[in-house]
């Protein structure tokens, strides 16, 4: 049976799976990985903890809208203000009077401040940072959400510059949970992406516009 190096209560809320939980890279300078969390039900937060004892180093509360959204996947692959420290992504849903943030942060990684947040509308699902697809050398974004009566998918291309939505492509399916970077696949020399939605439809788009390459 292993030890258990430490734990953390999550008081009200839980993750929503594991998108929701990933491992970072030292933040506080103790130098050891650190571990990023996003919650739902209650506790509705993107919240930092040291990997090495457990204390939380942040936490972003969602509740600053209305009653605060669900986090549905986190992310930490590009560095969005330049400062050599990988940050957050986080999509995030609704509450139930239609308040909640229905946003995708960008979270700096030293202190869970906004670098930038953007609104789209209705329930974000999945979030991904993606290589640099409008060539002012800041990485960018992908994101994957709904209408707000979710009825109609939505893909979202984000500006990593200042959260600014570069395009918009809208898939069959009713929602969409699953986005990622694959490689250049039409020979423009910038990385495409993929993603899936609630028809059981994988599509494969062209990053710099969104037209669709395959599915």
């Amino acid at each position: 049976q292993a030890d258990v190096i430490w734990e953390k209560a999550i008081y009200g809320g839980t993750t929503y799976g594991q998108n929701a939980l990933i491992i970072i890279d030292d933040i506080n300078g103790d130098a050891f990985q650190g571990v990023i969390v996003g919650t739902a039900w209650d506790d509705r937060s993107i919240a930092a903890f040291s990997g090495k004892t457990g204390e939380q180093i942040w936490k972003h509360d969602t509740h600053e809208y209305g009653d605060g959204g669900w986090v549905y996947q986190v992310d930490a692959r590009f560095d969005y203000n330049n400062d050599g420290v990988k940050d957050i992504l986080a999509a995030t849903g609704d509450d139930t009077n239609g308040t909640g943030p229905k946003r995708i942060y960008c979270l700096d990684a030293l202190n869970g401040e906004p670098i930038w947040e953007c609104y789209t509308g209705g329930p974000n699902f999945a979030v991904v940072g993606i290589e640099d697809m409008n060539g002012d050398d800041i990485p960018d974004a992908l994101a994957g959400a709904s209408n707000s009566a979710e009825s109609e998918g939505k893909v979202y291309c984000i500006d990593g510059n200042d959260g600014s939505i570069e395009w918009t492509y809208n898939p069959a399916g009713s929602s969409v949970w699953a986005a990622e970077q694959l490689k250049d696949i039409n020979g423009d020399e910038i990385p495409d992406v993929a993603l899936g939605d609630f028809s059981g439809h994988i599509y494969y788009l062209d990053a710099t516009n969104g037209n669709m390459l395959k599915n």
